[in-house]
């Protein structure tokens, strides 16, 4: 059951959209590979943005812009910046769904790396992911060569996975935990969220988490809670007291830093 009073609030409509201040990475342009007027996702998260996924929408990738399209956007978009002598922290590759679905991500990689060089070469380019394409070698190896590998991790314990990430068809839990162990020096993305389509705030639901991040070793977590409304009733905002908390007590037991953002 959709919320009725939420309305897709980042849909992007180009490529290259932006710049904008993101809470994690400062100045930012996000690319995005996927159409520009719907949401290609294997997942369907509860909180996600970007409103509902429609599985029938897998099979739009034809839809996708070219690898030609791509090249000329961020070489035109980042030439233009670079002209307004706009400064930026990042480029992200991330959009409207999961990047990694694009059928020639790692040549958009290539095309991202070349634009940075030529235009904005103080820039970081990340990349944010589900991590469900991490068995593709192709994949892999092209996340390799950003600056900053971003994989979302919202729970531990596998039915809380399932119930707030919504896998669109049967992924694997193990699956994706064995695909992010592999990745070199990544990062995770957090969402804690409380309220009846999903609590992942609860203690135990929380040393399971811990549990599995102990078990990843990432380089951080951010950790962030609900900052728009979500497209699924029954998601509730967590106190930013209670992020602090869970971060805390991630670093007490792993060591492992908790980047907390409002």
């Amino acid at each position: 059951m959709a919320n009725k009073h939420f309305e897709s609030q980042l849909l992007t409509g180009g490529i290259l959209y932006g710049p904008f201040h993101a809470r994690r990475r400062g100045t930012v342009v996000g690319v995005n590979l996927l159409p520009n007027d719907v949401k290609i996702c294997n997942f369907d998260c509860v909180y996600c943005h970007c409103g509902l996924t429609d599985a029938a929408d897998l099979k739009r990738l034809d839809l996708c812009p070219p690898i030609e399209a791509v090249d000329r956007a961020l070489e035109e978009g980042l030439r233009e910046l670079a002209a307004r002598n706009v400064a930026l922290d990042t480029i992200i590759i991330s959009g409207n769904g999961e990047p990694t679905l694009y059928p020639r991500f790692s040549e958009a990689v290539n095309v991202v790396e070349a634009a940075r060089t030529a235009h904005a070469a103080t820039a970081k380019i990340a990349a944010l992911t589900n991590g469900t394409l991490l068995h593709k070698p192709s994949v892999a190896v092209a996340l390799t060569r950003v600056d900053a590998r971003v994989v979302k991790f919202d729970a531990g314990p596998a039915d809380l996975f399932d119930a707030i990430d919504r896998p669109v068809y049967g992924f694997g839990f193990k699956q994706l935990l064995q695909g992010v162990k592999a990745l070199p020096d990544f990062a995770l993305q957090s969402i804690f969220l409380a309220g009846s389509a999903g609590d992942n705030t609860t203690d135990a639901a929380v040393d399971e988490w811990i549990a599995k991040v102990r078990l990843l070793k990432p380089l951080y977590v951010e950790i962030y809670g609900l900052d728009r409304l979500a497209p699924v009733p029954g998601v509730e905002k967590v106190p930013l007291e209670r992020l602090r908390g869970i971060s805390h007590r991630l670093a007490s037991r792993t060591g492992i830093e908790g980047r907390v953002y409002e």
